[in-house]
């Protein structure tokens, strides 16, 4: 029996509207989360960037994260025997933290099989940012279990996983994960609104995603991420936490108010964007606002250590950061500018009709470095399976 491979291209997300509510614990596993109401959308995206001449523009490779699956010949008996292995690039990723092997542990331990590959060897191409809001280890994870459902259950004469095993796989994963199990060939499928703590997907409707992607279609997707700065989640959520606020959960409210205003189009002050919203923006504006603590509210003026004022200092300026680069955006024609999940990237529409040399030199004039991605639907590429 040859070597089965497969490979295929992960995709990221951006959510179009972010409602984050109160915490609280679930019961099944006893840990703390917030439920949500998400509008997310699937994205690809491909790195671009000015030549030296600053004439040109150099275009990078395409997609999100390449993932590649390889099954040995040699077989074992118990799936106990079967030697996991992962290398990943373009920094290693540990073994056991990994959400690729915790994805892969997982389904191994849902299969049936008689007989398994003694080796499931698994490369990653990182081209998805980190911590940027863009789930890009959420798209791993979710990509590595429909990877495994194609190749694994063939391999061992097993009847593939069921649609709601693999949802329930995915949600013990992470609450982004369920979203990306989704079949982003089509335009409705790369779209869905994610409740709970994220974990529950439900479709929009026919005629909503019809006058979303009527709209889309006037407009050039790009992707920005203030080079350098990152916003882990969870302190992220501790920091909104921090603020008082009312978030509307209701989708369905949500969705009628939305369809009634998609003829308004997109615009700084439509009332399309200042409908849709991210919660974390206030956070980040709250934190952006505010004088940088002194020496004995971070405690370095008992200890001396001003190693750690210095990282309170730069925390608060890599907020002003985030915070002002929406209204920069604007000011180079965006139709919209906003932050993609807890930050640090942003997704901006331009219109169609705008130079994309021009749209690059004004995203490079910005003063703090910006890693740029021109984007579009998964509708229009996807991520296919490759088998061999």
């Amino acid at each position: 029996m040859a070597i089965l491979k497969g490979r295929t291209t992960c995709p990221a997300k951006i959510n179009l509207h972010l409602a984050v509510g109160e915490p609280y614990i679930e019961k099944h596993s006893g840990r703390s989360f917030h439920r949500i109401c998400t509008l997310m959308q699937g994205v690809y995206f491909q790195g671009v960037r000015l030549n030296e001449d600053k004439d040109q523009l150099e275009w990078e490779e395409q997609g999100g994260d390449l993932l590649e699956l390889e099954l040995s010949p040699e077989r074992v008996q118990s799936r106990d025997e079967v030697q996991l292995t992962l290398e990943a690039q373009p920094a290693p990723c540990p073994t056991e933290d990994n959400l690729v092997c915790r994805a892969a542990k997982a389904y191994v331990e849902r299969l049936d099989c008689r007989f398994w590959p003694q080796r499931m060897h698994f490369s990653l191409k990182k081209r998805i940012p980190q911590e940027a809001g863009l789930g890009g280890g959420s798209a791993n994870a979710a990509i590595t279990l429909k990877l495994l459902n194609r190749l694994l259950p063939p391999y061992c004469g097993s009847p593939a996983l069921s649609v709601d095993t693999m949802s329930e796989l995915a949600a013990g994963l992470g609450s982004d994960v369920p979203f990306f199990l989704r079949d982003f060939g089509s335009f409705p499928g790369s779209l869905a609104w994610c409740l709970g703590r994220g974990e529950q997907v439900v479709s929009l409707s026919e005629r909503l995603v019809e006058q979303w992607q009527e709209l889309q279609s006037q407009y050039r997707l790009w992707l920005v991420k203030p080079r350098g700065i990152s916003c882990p989640t969870g302190e992220m959520y501790r920091r909104l936490d921090s603020r008082p606020r009312r978030a509307e959960l209701d989708h369905l409210m949500l969705e009628r108010q939305l369809s009634g205003l998609m003829a308004e189009g997109l615009s700084e002050n439509s009332p399309l964007v200042r409908f849709l919203h991210n919660d974390f923006s206030l956070a980040v504006r709250a934190l952006a606002g505010r004088e940088c603590p002194g020496a004995g509210e971070t405690g370095a003026g008992e200890t001396g250590d001003i190693e750690q004022e210095k990282q309170t200092a730069e925390k608060y300026q890599d907020f002003r950061v985030l915070a002002t680069l929406p209204q920069y955006l604007y000011s180079l024609a965006a139709s919209w500018a906003a932050m993609s999940g807890s930050g640090s990237s942003f997704f901006v529409w331009f219109p169609a009709g705008l130079s994309q040399m021009e749209i690059l030199k004004g995203l490079t004039a910005f003063p703090h470095p910006l890693e740029i991605f021109a984007g579009q639907s998964c509708s229009v590429t996807t991520g296919q399976y490759h088998l061999e």
